[in-house]
């Protein structure tokens, strides 16, 4: 390709560009991304004495030293060829482009490289997009319909809540937070530390954390849910309401309540089960490795019996 046709190609890249955008500049060997901010200005993870040449002498071509940096389109371009590439978005979700623009200004002057885990490529991908994760819990959450239950799932537990609508959930949690996940505290109800637990109205994003969400309505193969305004109400109705058990009162127990009237718990029945199977002071201690899952039982009850 001429240098005249190849300026026409990306005179044309660039006339269709829109703030937001992944660029691809073909390197020969290797291709160097940036993300488009408007004004032909790009931002890039480029090598601190050039703007992202096509050598590769330099020690940040594998690791070391980079710099995010706002340059010129056509200083970056020099004799490459240049692609609009936002491929990915077939698989992940992209952010607004006002979003995309400001996580990448916002890094501006940050330095550090390395070709597997933080290059170029990533740069403009960590700019322009969701996680996987956030992006299968977008999909879940536009497909929410109040009355639904959810599943967080945390690794070695599950979360549950209830759909109230405008994307917002009510669940059983720690006191002290919204169901989050810190599991170092002997008394945790979702991993918060307490000895209590709060049904509360949270945030769906709140909750989710970097968990990924599940709806979760497998039970109305078994038992009938109620209207959907009935679930809702019946969630609100309990906000703020104190009160938790492994074994009889935990978040599933109350999003299984919300939706069937009926307070099932499949952890609780598996803690069981193995409870049964152990026996002894090996039961002991499952029941303590599983508070520090699922949280402390109430602590005013146990204190009540031992002065009986």
């Amino acid at each position: 390709m001429s240098s005249l046709e190849l300026h026409r190609h990306n005179r044309t890249v660039l006339d269709k560009l829109k703030p937001g955008d992944r660029l691809q500049f073909e390197r020969g060997l290797f291709q160097h991304w940036a993300v488009y901010v408007g004004n032909q200005k790009i931002v890039h993870l480029a090598g601190v004495r050039d703007q992202g040449e096509t050598t590769l002498n330099h020690s940040f071509a594998i690791s070391g030293v980079g710099i995010v940096r706002i340059d010129n389109f056509w200083s970056v371009a020099g004799d490459s060829k240049v692609y609009l590439d936002n491929s990915k978005d077939a698989k992940l979700r992209p952010y607004e482009p006002n979003r995309i623009v400001q996580r990448a200004l916002s890094n501006l002057g940050e330095v550090g490289y390395d070709t597997l885990f933080k290059n170029c490529e990533q740069f403009a991908s960590w700019c322009r997009y969701y996680t996987e994760t956030e992006t299968h819990n977008w999909t879940v959450l536009d497909h929410l319909e109040p009355g639904d239950l959810l599943k967080f799932d945390r690794g070695v537990y599950s979360h549950w809540a209830v759909y109230v609508g405008n994307d917002e959930v009510v669940h059983l949690a720690g006191v002290d937070g919204a169901g989050g996940r810190d599991l170092k505290h002997p008394c945790t109800i979702s991993g918060v530390k307490s000895d209590k637990g709060i049904v509360r109205k949270d945030d769906f994003w709140t909750v989710t954390e970097d968990s990924k969400a599940e709806i979760n309505n497998f039970k109305d193969l078994k038992f009938k849910p109620l209207e959907p305004s009935k679930i809702v109400q019946r969630a609100l109705s309990k906000v703020r309401e104190v009160g938790y058990n492994l074994l009889y009162k935990n978040c599933e127990h109350f999003a299984t309540w919300c939706r069937y009237d009926i307070e099932k718990s499949d952890q609780a029945g598996l803690f069981a089960a193995v409870a049964s199977f152990v026996g002894g002071a090996v039961v002991a201690g499952a029941g303590i490795a599983l508070a520090v899952v699922f949280g402390s039982g109430r602590k005013e009850e146990r204190e009540k019996r031992s002065k009986n």
